[in-house]
């Protein structure tokens, strides 16, 4: 259900309802890190506490999404076009939407991660969710940007913190091949089923430093604006 909350940053700025709506995301993704510990313990009831959670925050996030759209009709006057705004909220929420369909992969299929996949895998993770915080710092300082006028100084930091985004996405990307080259050394010793499954899982992290970086793409869009 909406909390109260919500209504109340709707009618402040987009901005800081972006940024509220991101801050859902990123707790989100978040619990990808015990999910998978989880997973890699094989405690399935944890998992599927952690599970509800993300099910949960999605949820909360999605109704937000809903709000934020409907709050921006088009009378309603914006430093930047309602278009840009409105693609931005969709592109954030593809985190907490990832974060569920790994969710439902893993515990669907209790699947299994081979040990030797485990530290590659847990970096992945690590470096995805990294991204996303970038992600996350840039949209905070989104909100200050057009809070002071486009100051100079603030769209430098702004234009630094989505260079680094990409930067990091490109990392994420380096780890993806780490965890798909050591599953690809093991193929032969297990099922094909689950190999087809992990590389899904793999695919699937990985689109989380994706999203991240099309934020980035999103905000440059945004101070090309200003």
């Amino acid at each position: 259900m909406v909390q109260p909350v919500f209504f109340d940053l709707i009618g402040k700025s987009p901005f800081d309802s972006l940024r509220h709506h991101m801050k859902l995301a990123c707790r989100c993704a978040h619990l990808l890190t015990p999910l998978v510990d989880a997973v890699i313990q094989e405690d399935w009831a944890a998992a599927e506490r952690t599970s509800a959670d993300i099910h949960a925050l999605e949820s909360e996030a999605d109704d937000f999404k809903r709000h934020i759209r409907l709050s921006l009709h088009k009378g309603l006057f914006l430093p930047v076009p309602r278009v840009e705004i409105l693609e931005l909220i969709k592109v954030q929420d593809r985190i907490p939407n990832i974060l569920q369909d790994v969710a439902v992969l893993m515990i669907e299929r209790n699947m299994s991660l081979p040990p030797d996949i485990h530290a590659p895998f847990r970096d992945l993770v690590s470096q995805a969710l990294q991204t996303c915080e970038y992600a996350q710092d840039a949209i905070e300082e989104l909100s200050v940007f057009f809070a002071s006028g486009f100051s100079g100084n603030i769209s430098d930091l702004l234009e630094k913190m989505l260079s680094k985004v990409a930067k990091m996405e490109h990392i994420a990307d380096t780890c993806a091949v780490d965890v798909r080259g050591a599953l690809f050394r093991l193929e032969s010793t297990l099922p094909p089923v689950d190999v087809m499954f992990l590389y899904e899982a793999v695919t699937l992290v990985s689109r989380l430093a994706d999203a991240a970086e099309s934020i980035s793409d999103r905000l440059l869009l945004m101070l090309a604006h200003e």
